[in-house]
């Protein structure tokens, strides 16, 4: 990825609540990739950005074959986590 992507959510209030802001080689959608639940968070470009996809059923077969990405998730999952 390169560029900004930001995640936010809308309180009761109508106010957009920044919850994640994601830069170049980030990760984001994580969470859904993983269990194939719905997005809880409205992403949007905070810059000119080029992203990276990759279906669902393809990112977990390379998670499954490569060790560096699946520990590249886990990281990230640590790092959100200490923020929380």
């Amino acid at each position: 990825m390169q560029g900004r992507v930001r995640a936010y959510k809308m309180s009761v209030q109508g106010r957009e609540q920044l919850v994640n802001e994601v830069g170049a080689g980030g990760w984001f959608y994580l969470v859904p990739a993983l269990d194939g639940e719905p997005l809880p968070v409205t992403t949007e470009a905070a810059t000119r950005a080029t992203l990276l996809r990759f279906p669902r059923a393809e990112f977990l077969s390379l998670l499954a074959l490569d060790l560096s990405v699946a520990m590249g998730a886990l990281v990230e999952f640590a790092r959100r986590l200490r923020r929380l």
